[in-house]
């Protein structure tokens, strides 16, 4: 009979072993679509929380690469919506799930183009320059490129090195997850929202134009039944729910964080 190391032990390898499955290319029901939005919410809340400890720690270029690494996770699941209701190429979609680089740009559309834009105007002016490389226009590669140099190191083109522990200061470290942190809160309350309208939970917004029931795709149709009915309503208020939760909690530590920063005065100048 074996011993309970020898069975751990072999526990242990299968579960390596199931590294190399080759990753789902069908279309998925709306039943793994809910389970895939809460891993996927799950994993990004996850980063976010130890981009927040690595920061705590001094770590705050590794703290900044996972806070990129939390846009990149929590914007997979309007992805997943895509899988669920289309009736397009799945097995491209599923590349595109996988492929993480285009990631940021749908979080970052937050800061360039909508209802809830915050520098709207100057990423148009951006976008008409001729080749597209404006600063703003640059925004997902630049995200991109820094996380990898946050967690690389790396000879450049001018002959020095780039070093990890290097590439961010504390404060911009701070203000960089801070702002992953409210993407992150404000993109997955878009979408969970969306969710629960196109559900019929939550009333539309005014001007909220929503999709004709009656050009849905038959899978589409499919995902409204399921969401309607009480499971689906249930897992919906459910994920919404936890998701404020951490909000609140997140940015509660985030606070604390930020504030824990010693206020320098200038010799000679009175606090009061």
């Amino acid at each position: 009979m074996p011993s309970d190391q020898s069975t751990r032990s072999r526990g242990s390898l299968a579960g390596l072993r199931r590294l190399k499955k080759k990753g789902w290319t069908r279309p998925i029901s709306p039943t793994s679509y809910a389970r895939g939005v809460s891993a996927c919410l799950e994993n990004a809340r996850s980063l976010l929380d130890d981009a927040l400890i690595l920061s705590e720690s001094g770590r705050h270029s590794r703290a900044v690469a996972l806070a990129v690494l939390t846009l990149e996770e929590g914007d997979k699941i309007r992805q997943l919506l895509l899988l669920c209701m289309g009736e397009g190429d799945a097995k491209g979609q599923w590349e595109a799930f996988r492929n993480h680089r285009p990631r940021l740009s749908s979080s970052l559309s937050l800061l360039t183009h909508g209802r809830f834009s915050l520098l709207q105007r100057a990423w148009a002016s951006e976008k008409r320059k001729l080749g597209h490389d404006g600063s703003l226009a640059e925004l997902p590669h630049l995200a991109d490129l820094l996380k990898q140099r946050c967690l690389y190191a790396d000879l450049l083109s001018d002959g020095t090195w780039s070093v990890p522990s290097r590439v961010v200061p504390k404060v911009a470290s701070k203000a960089i997850i801070g702002t992953a942190a409210l993407l992150l809160g404000i993109t997955t309350t878009l979408v969970l929202g969306t969710d629960m309208v196109l559900a019929g939970q939550l009333e539309p917004m005014p001007g909220q134009a929503l999709p004709d029931l009656g050009e849905m795709s038959q899978r589409g149709k499919a995902w409204h039944r399921w969401r309607m009915g009480r499971v689906g309503q249930q897992w919906g208020a459910r994920e919404l729910a936890r998701h404020l939760r951490w909000v609140e909690a997140s940015g509660s530590r985030m606070t604390r964080i930020v504030g824990s920063e010693p206020t320098r005065r200038r010799p000679g100048v009175s606090s009061r």
